[in-house]
């Protein structure tokens, strides 16, 4: 994608609240019709970020841009009302005086043929045809949901900011909503940015992940690329499940306990932690002499096993493989990887 197709803009955005830093010197661009995640735990600015877009809140300093257009700087503030951009929040707010065809039409201009015709179709696209004259408590949360959106998008929207729509859903309806929502979406020219601290959410919602920490972005990338290549450990950490395990690189070999690897990168020799996720390792039964940990605890989850091996360093680690039956607690066994993440230690 090339600058030209860059529809929202952030630059070198600070923002504090009572002194404390929310956003530190954020840059962030979002290109047109891309569906981008904000990820990250409370309190890391995801929020605060997406508020600054829709102009709901002020940055102290930088310079936010839409549709090639400054927003705010030192000179100016377009208010949210102007920036023709949807929002829905954690909490639905639909009005509950009033009929599903009214809530989606609030907002709406034109002739009434014009704005009938407009909630037609936002309803037909939402699967809610023909419930138009029903109140908001008599349809389910999931269909609020859809409403909160159909509304939002209704004026043509070409931006969609979600904050953590899902959350107050229980975890089958977030799941099924989730898929509806985004099958919606990609029918439609439409950005869209959501808000969650759910990596599963942000995974099979979004196309691109903006880690976020600290008010700052650690990784920007496909989920695939946050997955399998976070840029440090704390990416790692969140992202998934990992184990970390002490390595020494000695030349042409990094040495852990639990083999000894080719130096095919040609790191520099020193100190590093070796990132491994729990599903690539593979874990057999050992011979004596050949073990290199005992298996103090495991889960069985159906179609998959999860063992927690106790090295002989006495550190544990998690190993998750289809499910076999072969191996018990206590077994001794050997270990074998391939894919890894070297970070040097500090």
């Amino acid at each position: 994608m090339n600058q030209q197709d860059v529809i929202i803009g952030l630059e070198n955005i600070d923002k504090k609240f009572q002194n404390t830093p929310a956003l530190r010197g954020l840059d962030l661009s979002i290109h047109r019709n891309e569906m981008v995640a904000l990820l990250g735990p409370s309190g890391c600015g995801k929020t605060t970020t997406l508020r600054i877009i829709g102009g709901f809140e002020r940055p102290d300093s930088g310079l936010v841009s839409i549709r090639g257009k400054c927003v705010f700087d030192k000179k100016r503030f377009i208010p949210p009302e102007k920036r023709k951009i949807g929002m829905v929040f954690q909490d639905i707010a639909l009005f509950p005086h009033l009929s599903l065809s009214e809530n989606i039409a609030f907002g709406l201009k034109g002739s009434k043929s014009d704005k009938n015709q407009r909630v037609g179709e936002m309803l037909e696209l939402i699967g809610l045809v023909n419930q138009g004259k029903k109140l908001p408590h008599m349809i389910s949360g999931g269909q609020q949901q859809r409403v909160a959106i159909a509304r939002a998008l209704a004026p043509k929207t070409e931006i969609l900011l979600l904050d953590e729509p899902f959350s107050s859903l229980d975890f089958q309806l977030r799941r099924q909503l989730r898929q509806d929502i985004k099958k919606i979406l990609t029918q439609l020219d439409v950005t869209v940015i959501l808000v969650t601290h759910d990596q599963y959410e942000a995974f099979s919602f979004a196309e691109r992940i903006v880690m976020m920490h600290d008010g700052q972005v650690m990784q920007d990338g496909s989920p695939l690329e946050c997955y399998q290549n976070p840029k440090n450990t704390w990416v790692a950490s969140f992202v998934g499940t990992a184990n970390f395990i002490p390595a020494k690189i000695y030349e042409e070999r990094i040495v852990t306990p639990i083999g000894i690897l080719m130096n095919k990168q040609r790191e520099t020799s020193g100190d590093y932690q070796i990132m491994i996720r729990p599903e690539d390792i593979s874990i057999l039964p050992a011979n004596k002499g050949e073990e290199q940990g005992i298996v103090e605890n495991s889960m069985f989850l159906g179609n998959r096993e999860i063992f927690f091996v106790k090295l002989g360093s006495g550190q544990s680690i998690r190993v998750q493989v289809q499910t076999r039956g072969n191996i018990r607690l206590q077994d001794p066994v050997r270990l074998h990887f391939e894919h890894y993440k070297l970070f040097k230690k500090a």
